[in-house]
């Protein structure tokens, strides 16, 4: 019984896993991290998608890219940044939460993002990038809008 109890856990923690997971391939280690001296102000968009890059705003691939809810930090959704970075989530439901992308090598990102799901009036919708930056005593990664 054990046995069962401990696959059927197993498989419903993959399924989770899978769900949350839009594009690109899965991420093997997906964890909340925040290296922000002070939080940025919050993203406002409609939708969460976007593109990540680096220093010489060339794509960055492969990077995890996660959210977790900003109250509790639990995750909610991953992903990983396609061959030209671009990262696109679908069913999240509005809220407040926090965007983590990370890969190895490069300071990891951590912003808020309000997520509202209502078109404000405007019909040019909002994709999110993300800049990805070598770790320094003073400056992070960080995102903003295109």
């Amino acid at each position: 019984m054990k046995r069962l109890t401990a696959l059927v856990s197993m498989f419903f923690a993959m399924s989770l896993t899978i769900l949350g997971q839009e594009s690109g391939a899965p991420c093997p280690e997906v964890r909340y991290e925040n290296r922000n001296q002070v939080d940025p102000a919050p993203l406002q968009v409609k939708a969460v998608s976007g593109k990540a890059i680096d220093t010489n705003s060339e794509p960055v691939a492969s990077a995890c890219v996660a959210i977790f809810r900003d109250d509790n930090r639990k995750l909610v959704a991953v992903a990983s940044t396609g061959e030209y970075g671009k990262f696109v989530f679908r069913n999240i439901t509005p809220g407040r939460y926090r965007l983590v992308v990370f890969i190895k090598g490069l300071c990891p990102s951590n912003s808020i993002v309000v997520l509202s799901g209502k078109s404000s009036g405007s019909s040019k919708h909002r994709r999110i990038v993300v800049h990805l930056r070598p770790a320094a005593v003073d400056d992070c990664s960080f995102a903003d809008y295109t």
